[in-house]
């Protein structure tokens, strides 16, 4: 080699040296292999991929734990130097610098430092009622959230409509160093229409578990109609609703005479009826879902309180003025005066008995009206349970749905329309719920819920484990295990399911589990009563020396047909054979096409809800089970619905003895909404024209009794006579 090549291949290799040992170098990062004396070993809390750190014209990018290596020179002028970037590290999350534990410079010599990062999260929030309705965000006035640290952010307008970076998470120093704390954000504020429509604090949001906040609002479902004042039938062709920042709504009455309101704002209105008649302005606080009647005066009112008023000034008159009327009258037959009397008497009464209301089936107390059922069945009836879901939230309703319950959109987690499920069920008679279930923070939470409003209302409870999964494959043996045992350890002893000893549980799929892991799941069910949901007898005879009975789900079969009726004795036959709970099924019809089905099987206005409760019952059950409350993706509700209204529960009802009560706002098509007949100021009106009539053919009739001589022309020709010759006498008398 050349002495030239040596001296220039030594150049290149000092130079090589240096740059190593210095750690500069061109763009982020650091060398693999640095001097711990010239580098500086940051750390965040909480680790951070991605967050930036620079000093002396070099950033460094703290990788995946969150550590990140800068190049020193000159550790005299670090502090003044080094700097912590803000740093979006994802589409949702970015983070600045919050605290540090100590100083750069104390951190040479390769020792770690620690720095707090406050995270922010892009948060995005959407508002509902409470039945889980979307309401547009162009409805919101203001919204005014608070941080646990006692940050405030008011919001309005076009900040409404768009994401916001939320605070989510700050440091702070321990005896063991920097430690995160996520931090949560509640609601102040929401106004809608000029009323606050939130509890202030009672809804909390964690940004750091999730960026999409669902808000709801205090909406409540209240009908109004207007009612005559004197004779209580529909009155007025809508209504005018002046809400709390004044602005006027007008909604005219639907075929039923009622104005519908599915979703106002909790708050102060004014509200009078619009039409035919007056109406005054009256008050009306929201604050729960109501039913509304405002007074109309009609013109029929108008026109009966003259006649009463006419009616009374004129018996006043005949009383003071009784001989004269009685002497005009007197040419009248006698007859006359009593058949005036009698036929205003009449036509009061007609009037008292136009419309005369009935018992309407949405009134009444429906604790009262179970209460009577349960009375009036026999101690050994046979109970009466149906199916029901608690997996439905607004999103729900917007797939595979051809009908919609009457209590609108709901979600499960709404305790005010949970509540009015169960009184309903109470009140057509049934004692129970089957509770569809597997162990999720949701259906834990919705399952609770339940619990406590069935134990307070009196309804009793048993549970349909969900076995499968989407794809119909059993869930694994310890998933199923661990599940049944965490729901015996919380509700074995609770007496909402009580009523057959130990809580009843369907284990849905049993046909799908060998026989050593329906034994594992049965030995880890202790203290519950584990029942299957085998198809046919001779797949019940294969698990019954592990199960307690049988709950047949069988909502698709059509019960007209006699191999139907056989096939359910067939299958409490071997039930009971082996000594086990047998559930027969009822259905009141199906139609799961929109969910991938092809058979369709009509409720035949209740008659196939009939037939399916008449074979099962025949088929000796220890419980009917009615198939469903609420299962729309098939469309075997009985629950009160748009499309099929009260039929299939006025039918159940009729069958086991109960009732139909709905909740106030709730009205069917078939409702009977004419609830005319006499007010209490009708009668007051009718009472005094009754009075007044009365008055005037006494005050009429008495001058006869009292003076014999009224009326009869002679002895009024001689008083005249001797009242003449008195007076050219002088005689006075």
């Amino acid at each position: 080699m050349s002495p030239r090549r040596l001296i220039i291949g030594s150049i290149v290799a000092w130079l090589a040296l240096l740059f190593a040992v210095s750690g500069v170098g061109v763009g982020l990062g650091t060398p693999a292999q640095a001097d711990p004396a010239s580098v500086l070993v940051v750390h965040t809390v909480p680790p951070t991929p991605g967050a930036r750190i620079s000093a002396e014209g070099v950033i460094a990018v703290a990788d995946e734990h969150g550590v990140a290596v800068l190049p020193v020179r000159n550790w005299d002028l670090i502090n003044r130097r080094f700097h912590v970037l803000d740093t979006r590290v994802s589409k949702t999350r970015k983070v600045v610098l919050d605290r540090m534990l100590g100083t750069p410079y104390a951190a040479r010599g390769g020792r770690p430092f620690y720095i707090g990062l406050r995270s922010e999260r892009l948060v995005s929030w959407s508002f509902t009622d409470r039945g889980g309705q979307e309401i547009p965000k162009e409805r919101i006035s203001l919204m005014e959230l608070r941080s646990n640290t006692g940050e405030l952010a008011s919001l309005t307008g076009e900040d409404l409509l768009r994401p916001r970076w939320l605070a989510s998470g700050r440091t702070q120093q321990t005896p063991k160093g920097l430690a995160n704390k996520d931090l949560y954000w509640s609601i102040s504020r929401v106004v809608v229409d000029g009323a606050e429509v939130v509890n202030r604090g009672q809804q909390v949001f964690y940004p750091e578990e999730g960026q999409d906040w669902q808000i709801s609002l205090l909406f409540y479902r209240v009908t109004i109609d207007g009612r005559d004042l004197l004779f209580g039938g529909t009155a007025g062709s809508g209504v005018e609703l002046v809400q709390p920042d004044g602005s006027v709504v007008k909604q005219s009455f639907d075929d039923h005479g009622v104005a519908l309101f599915p979703s106002l704002p909790r708050g102060s209105y004014q509200v009078r009826v619009i039409g035919a008649g007056a109406s005054y302005t009256r008050p009306l606080s929201i604050s729960r879902d109501q039913e509304v009647s405002i007074e109309v005066i009609s013109p029929l009112d108008v026109g009966v309180v003259l006649a009463a008023g006419v009616l009374v000034a004129v018996s006043l008159v005949v009383v003071g003025r009784r001989r004269q009327i009685s002497a005009l009258l007197a040419r009248v037959p006698r007859w006359g005066a009593a058949t005036t009397v009698l036929v205003v008497f009449v036509v009061l009464l007609g009037m008292a008995a136009v419309g005369t209301p009935a018992p309407a089936s949405a009134a009444g107390s429906p604790a009262v009206a179970g209460a009577v059922v349960a009375a009036e069945r026999d101690e050994a009836h046979v109970p009466a349970y149906a199916y029901f879901y608690i997996w439905y939230q607004p999103t729900t309703w917007l797939r595979a749905k051809s009908d919609y319950p009457l209590l609108g959109h709901y979600s499960s987690d709404d305790a005010v329309v949970m509540r009015a499920q169960v009184r309903m069920a109470l009140a057509a008679g049934l004692d129970g719920f089957i509770v569809s279930w597997k162990h999720t923070d949701t259906l834990d939470r919705r399952l609770e819920l339940l619990v406590r409003i069935a134990r307070e209302e009196g309804l009793r409870l048993a549970l349909v484990y969900q076995g499968l999964d989407h794809e119909r494959n059993h869930l694994p043996v310890g998933t199923v295990t661990r599940d049944l045992r965490w729901f015996a350890g919380r509700y074995a002893a609770n007496p909402v399911f009580g009523q057959f000893g130990a809580p009843v549980v369907a284990l849905t799929g049993t046909d799908a589990f060998t026989l050593p892991d329906l034994g594992r799941i049965a030995a880890a069910a202790h203290g519950l009563r584990l029942v299957g949901t085998a198809k046919d007898p001779a797949a019940y005879t294969r698990i019954a020396g592990v199960v307690a009975g049988d709950a047949y789900y069988w909502s698709s079969a059509h019960p007209g047909p006699g191999w139907y009726a056989d096939k359910l004795a067939a299958m409490g036959e071997v039930v009971h054979a082996d000594g086990g709970l047998w559930l027969a099924p009822a259905a009141p019809g199906f139609d799961a096409r929109l969910v991938g089905g092809e058979q369709v099987i009509p409720r035949a206005d209740g008659e196939t809800l009939r037939a399916a409760v008449a074979a099962a019952e025949a088929s000796r059950p220890d419980v009917l089970s009615v198939i469903s409350w609420n299962e729309y993706s098939e469309n075997s509700q009985i629950e009160p619905s748009e499309v099929n209204g009260t039929v299939s529960l006025e039918t159940l009802a009729d069958l086991l003895g109960g009732s139909v009560w709905l909740p106030a706002g709730t009205h069917p098509a078939k409702a009977d909404r004419d609830r005319s007949g006499v007010t209490g100021w009708g009668a007051l009106v009718l009472i005094v024209l009754f009075l007044g009539a009365l008055n005037l053919a006494v005050a009429v009739r008495r001058p006869q009794r009292d003076d014999p001589s009224v009326g009869d022309p002679s002895v009024g020709d001689a008083r005249d006579d001797n009242t003449a010759g008195d007076r050219r006498s002088g005689v006075v008398r």
